[in-house]
């Protein structure tokens, strides 16, 4: 459907688009009434005016028409319809089949009889030759109700080159804008995409900039679009950051010499290569950089030795893990590096059937150990056998055996503990009693048992402890100085008086 530039509203159209002898392509609009016409009572779809007016006009590449027409037409409205162009009285455009077949017809326009009746289609229908109502809107224009004939294809390419312009040169919206005049939705969408990257990468360069790090800076703006609207912005930042760079570059160099001076090659190259591409600096310093890692390639070489020497030493002594070791430090790169790989095949061999032998002795350790009921001990030993020997399988089953023994071996100790404390608490021998249960085994029965009687023999040990401290001032008035002392040496460390009965001690001792 297209306005009406009379009446304002839409209405359907129909037409034929004729070849002229000028090669210029005509559009003959056929004037079709619109809703209101058709609800009068007096329309008659039978006497409708189907006379021919020429709305407008468009110059194209006639070559170009029938090819470029057909694909156009080829749209979810048209698809599978057999339409048809005819023009020059020999050429015919299959539309549904986007096909060019030669045609016997001898008219330019086709007939009016083959005029489709209005109201038969939802879409208000087709050109006169079959064109739909979505194509005729992209191939005419509205300019005081003329319409205007495009080559649609061409005016697309004509339309996204313009944008592309537009775009290229930091308009954006004005991009869109005309890309969205042809609904180009993959370019606008890859559009919005590297403009949104551009704008954080952009937002990236600034940051670096106000925080001086230039290099940073050549990074992220090498990161950016290469359009004029993006590189004239950049440019300032990238000209200041590169000469904050030649300033900075001298200072590293100046510390590359430093290192080198101090045979610290792999500092020197460091130094260097914080130099960044593209200065003039970095130019000058290159044959640096090969003179110092041929040095530092050198100075590896020399190392690799000292570590496989240090290696066959050790291996030497028996030390195999040791040995293993230092072949790993051999850097990678080196001309020993490949040489001594079969050496840590040897080695890595040699140190398993050393660790077998080790396991076999730990074993040993504990089978003898577990014989005289040191279980703690044997479980120990037992837990030195590495885990990719061939015994630390077969010992699992004497983990639990050995386990479940030092359990029970503990709950004993647990029982005769209590019972000790008992004991000694019936004998107001307090300390002993808290000594006592303090060698209960944690994770016993008893042990969780035992808080309560810690808590209460502490209290009583508290209390005899300041009893004893009366008495040996008792003593001590009644003249008995050794008695007093007696009792004082016999308040327990841990209680309150302790300091106090020291002091008196020393007291007494001074008379």
């Amino acid at each position: 459907n297209l306005p009406d530039s009379k009446s304002q509203k839409t209405r359907p159209v129909q037409g034929a688009i004729v070849q002229q002898s000028d090669g210029w392509f005509a559009v003959m609009d056929v004037f079709l009434p619109d809703e209101s016409s058709r609800t009068n009572p007096s329309y008659d779809p039978q006497k409708i005016d189907r006379s021919v007016v020429l709305s407008g006009v468009g110059k194209v590449d006639p070559d170009a028409v029938p090819k470029l027409l057909a694909s156009a037409l080829n749209s979810p409205e048209t698809a599978g319809s057999n339409v048809r162009l005819q023009a020059d009285g020999n050429t015919v455009i299959d539309v549904a089949a986007s096909s060019i077949v030669p045609s016997s017809s001898s008219g330019g326009i086709a007939k009016t009889s083959q005029l489709p009746k209005p109201g038969k289609s939802r879409y208000a229908t087709v050109l006169w030759t079959g064109v739909s109502v979505g194509l005729a809107a992209n191939l005419m224009t509205i300019a005081a109700g003329a319409y205007m004939l495009y080559d649609l294809p061409q005016e697309e390419a004509e339309i996204l080159a313009k944008a592309t312009q537009e775009y290229e040169a930091g308009n954006f919206q004005q991009a869109i804008i005309l890309a969205n005049s042809i609904e180009a939705r993959e370019t606008i969408a890859q559009w919005q995409k590297d403009w949104q990257a551009a704008s954080f990468k952009f937002v990236e360069v600034e940051r670096s900039f106000s925080r001086g790090e230039w290099q940073a800076v050549l990074r992220h703006a090498d990161e950016m679009p290469n359009l004029d609207v993006w590189q004239q912005k950049l440019e300032p930042m990238v000209k200041d950051s590169l000469a904050q760079l030649e300033i900075q570059g001298e200072q590293w160099v100046q510390q590359a010499y430093d290192l080198a001076a101090q045979d610290d090659y792999a500092g020197a190259l460091q130094a260097l290569q914080q130099i960044p591409r593209g200065t003039k600096l970095y130019t000058q310093i290159k044959p640096k950089l090969a003179e110092y890692q041929q040095q530092q390639q050198l100075k590896r070489e020399a190392v690799s030795r000292e570590w496989v020497q240090y290696a066959y030493d050790l291996a030497a002594l028996g030390d195999f893990t040791g040995a293993l070791d230092a072949l790993q430090q051999v850097p990678e790169g080196t001309a020993l590096h490949a040489k001594i790989q079969p050496k840590l095949a040897e080695y890595q061999e040699k140190q398993q059937i050393k660790r077998e032998v080790e396991a076999h002795q730990w074993v040993e350790e504990a089978y003898r150990l577990a014989a005289v009921g040191e279980f703690d001990g044997a479980l120990s030993a037992l837990q030195e056998v590495p885990p990719d020997t061939t015994l630390y399988a077969k010992i699992q089953p004497k983990f639990s055996e050995y386990q479940k023994k030092q359990r029970l071996q503990q709950e004993t100790i647990a029982y005769q503990s209590v019972r000790e404390a008992y004991a000694l608490a019936g004998k107001n021998d307090f300390t002993g009693a808290l000594t006592a249960l303090e060698r209960v085994p944690s994770g016993t029965a008893a042990f969780d048992r035992i808080g309560p009687k810690l808590e209460e023999y502490r209290q009583k040990q508290e209390i005899r402890a300041k009893w004893m401290l009366k008495q040996a001032s008792d003593r001590a008035r009644a003249g008995k100085i050794n008695e007093a002392i007696a009792f004082l040496e016999e308040v327990p460390y841990e209680t309150s008086v302790y300091s106090l009965a020291q002091t008196k001690i020393w007291e007494y001792s001074q008379k």
